[in-house]
């Protein structure tokens, strides 16, 4: 049986996660931040990590020292997959930047970090995840299922 941990410091994220999986053995819902228990984690313990709409909601310097966590803990072939809104097409950047507005700023269903977004391109991710040793590849969802957000997987293989 595999074992899933889940990182967030919203408390509510939490409560939902821990109350959809009715508090099942193998999986693990930590509250707190995931800079800092990536790097209190010993080398190479997952095959999977999944930062699903995660990076933007934290500091650039700090999404840097995150994937470089991700590559030290990964076991060799694992895989990181970020999830992200990319900055291209602008005009579905705009409009993803209006939702995630509405949902952190106005609906507050969500915490960011200062409630600011940090986003950066499909491209520069990339590029950061191949100077860590990782093979990637990008692929934007947008364009595969018409969707007026820009949604994009990048997927890095170690």
């Amino acid at each position: 049986m595999q074992k899933i941990t889940g990182v967030d410091y919203d408390p509510r994220k939490c409560q939902l996660a821990l109350d959809q999986f009715n508090n099942s053995p193998n999986i693990t819902i930590i509250k707190g931040d995931i800079l800092e228990y990536l790097h209190n984690t010993p080398d190479q313990v997952f095959d999977t990590i999944i930062l699903a709409d995660t990076l933007a909601s934290i500091r650039i310097e700090n999404q840097d020292a995150i994937l470089e966590e991700c590559y030290r803990v990964i076991q060799k072939n694992g895989t990181v997959i970020l999830k992200i809104m990319d900055i291209t097409p602008r005009y579905k950047y705009k409009i993803s930047l209006l939702v995630a507005s509405l949902v952190y700023n106005v609906l507050r269903l969500s915490i960011s970090d200062g409630q600011q977004f940090y986003h950066r391109s499909s491209t520069i991710l990339t590029t950061k995840l191949q100077s860590l040793g990782f093979t990637s590849t990008i692929i934007p969802l947008h364009q595969i299922h018409y969707n007026p957000l820009s949604h994009t997987i990048i997927l890095g293989k170690k």
